[in-house]
């Protein structure tokens, strides 16, 4: 990661990321910042390209939840 003279951004974001994580990876990156995962993107695509809507739609309810107990998860290892 290169990070720009006087630009805290990016550190901020690692230790956030350490004190939510165990092992800060990518993941760990898009789950504490709350951006989707490519994996996901390409996931809600393809459901969209090929099921129905009521089926693309479940799944991406489905997909909703999973990642939403992960951030608490992260965040609140303890309370789960």
């Amino acid at each position: 990661m290169a990070i720009e003279e006087h630009d805290s951004l990016p550190v901020l974001l690692l230790q956030s990321c350490h004190m939510a994580f165990d092992q800060v990876d990518a993941s760990a990156v898009y789950l504490c910042t709350g951006n989707p995962r490519p994996e996901d993107i390409e996931a809600v695509l393809k459901w969209l390209l090929n099921d129905s809507i009521q089926d693309a739609f479940g799944s991406g309810c489905a997909l909703h939840q999973q990642r939403a107990q992960l951030m608490l998860q992260g965040a609140c290892p303890s309370a789960l």
